[in-house]
């Protein structure tokens, strides 16, 4: 998923998949929901999980949990839920 420029002319934004499939955004803020939600519709996205400033995954023995000061909200085939800081987050399923 981009929603930044792309500076470089990358033509590979994939990753390594090492989060189950998940995407990431970072930065989230709840003014940016409709512009995710828009994105995530445009690039056929099933599963994202938008990171604020105050929080970051912690991924171990195959465990994903939440860190920080505040809530995520993660986009699951067009469902969201949010998620508190210690909290596991599953592989990929319908939350």
């Amino acid at each position: 998923m981009q929603y930044d420029k792309n500076w470089n002319n990358l033509l590979d934004l994939n990753g390594l998949n090492l989060i189950w499939g998940y995407e990431i955004t970072c930065h989230y803020s709840q003014s940016e929901e409709s512009l995710i939600i828009n994105l995530i519709k445009k690039e056929g996205i099933n599963n994202l999980i938008c990171l604020t400033e105050k929080n970051a995954l912690f991924i171990e023995d195959k465990k994903m949990t939440l860190l920080g000061k505040e809530d995520c909200i993660i986009f699951n085939n067009g469902i969201s839920k949010n998620f508190s800081p210690k909290e596991m987050i599953p592989q990929i399923q319908k939350l």
